[in-house]
């Protein structure tokens, strides 16, 4: 399971010391699986809720997000093919949003790894289940805003979502 995350914060310039609240309108969490033999597999979108980043010193020292799990939308397909996913996907096989509707991502720290580039780590806690995650992200800024990009694979597995995963199941199809 890929997220690509875009985060932007529009209430400062800089990287400036102090909690920045992140743009909702502007804001996307994009998910990608993939099969390991065979058809492409789905792509989509996820929403945030809210979302805001502490920085200390001009890095990004902590933060929390929370994503809107019925929010879940298969931007591969139209029509009733996308509907059917997206219900399949909110069910027990996948996310449970019906007992698990909101996700968070709490940010721990950050590491510069050079200009533009840091390290973060946090927990990501889905269907109830916390697990620790470090990824590479880059930081852009403009005049209005800071551009947070990041693309990431996680273990769903980690997180309870077994689904015909070939880690589980001894399958080489994996959703």
């Amino acid at each position: 399971l890929t997220f690509l995350l875009v985060a932007s914060s529009l209430v400062h310039a800089q990287l400036t010391d102090g909690s920045h609240t992140v743009s909702l309108t502007e804001s996307v969490i994009t998910w990608k699986v993939g099969y390991s033999i065979g058809t492409k597999g789905h792509e989509g979108t996820l929403n945030l809720t809210s979302g805001s980043m502490l920085v200390k010193d001009g890095i990004i020292q902590g933060g929390n997000f929370t994503i809107d799990m019925n929010s879940v939308r298969a931007t591969d397909m139209t029509g009733e093919g996308a509907k059917d996913l997206e219900d399949h996907l909110k069910g027990d096989d996948f996310l449970s949003t019906k007992n698990h509707p909101k996700g968070y991502f709490t940010v721990l720290n950050s590491v510069s790894s050079s200009a533009g580039k840091v390290t973060v780590s946090g927990y990501l806690i889905l269907k109830g289940i916390s697990n620790t995650i470090t990824f590479p992200a880059t930081v852009a800024e403009t005049k209005t805003a800071i551009i947070i990009q990041s693309e990431f694979t996680v273990d769903r597995t980690l997180w309870g979502i077994n689904y015909q995963s070939g880690s589980i199941f001894g399958t080489l199809k994996d959703e």
